[in-house]
């Protein structure tokens, strides 16, 4: 009877271990692609932005103050809430659930390349055109999405009278 129980201590022992090492690989892909860099670089864009989307919102200039202090708290709540302490166990689990260990050796291995540098180091300037170009065509594409939203309004006025 004793040696099922060391044989079970043993499994249990070997698969911690097993997973520690497969969290520490996913914490060396963080390091290795600077995920809290870019992270928090996004949490300020999004902060940013919030000011210029809420003015969006055709407030009325005597609402400018009530916008801009809702901006502010708006903000304050973004990075208390999307902090990298608080994102970091959500990335983590998101990896952990996704990724075999191997894939993820794979990874470290590909990261610590210079093609994985190259696309670490270049990443923020790619996501920064897909953004530009993405917000072009958002305006290219808000007339219709103001067409058919007045539309849907007129409808659904249609519908109560």
């Amino acid at each position: 009877m004793r040696i099922p129980k060391l044989l079970l201590a043993i499994v249990f022992v070997c698969a911690a271990h097993a997973q520690s090492t497969k969290i520490a690989k996913i914490e060396e892909i963080f390091r290795l692609t600077n995920l809290e860099q870019m992270q928090k670089q996004m949490v300020e864009q999004v902060a940013a932005s919030m000011p210029a989307q809420l003015s969006a919102m055709g407030v009325p200039a005597e609402a400018q103050a009530d916008v801009s202090e809702m901006a502010a708290e708006m903000t304050k709540l973004v990075f208390g809430r999307m902090s990298w302490e608080t994102m970091k166990p959500l990335y983590v689990k998101a990896y952990d659930e996704t990724f075999t260990e191997d894939e993820i050796s794979g990874m470290v291995l590909f990261y610590e390349s210079p093609a994985g540098k190259a696309v670490t180091e270049k990443t923020p300037a790619l996501m920064a055109k897909v953004i530009a170009l993405s917000q072009t065509r958002m305006v290219e594409v808000m007339p219709e999405m103001q067409k058919r939203a007045k539309e849907l309004a007129d409808k659904q006025k249609g519908k109560q009278q």
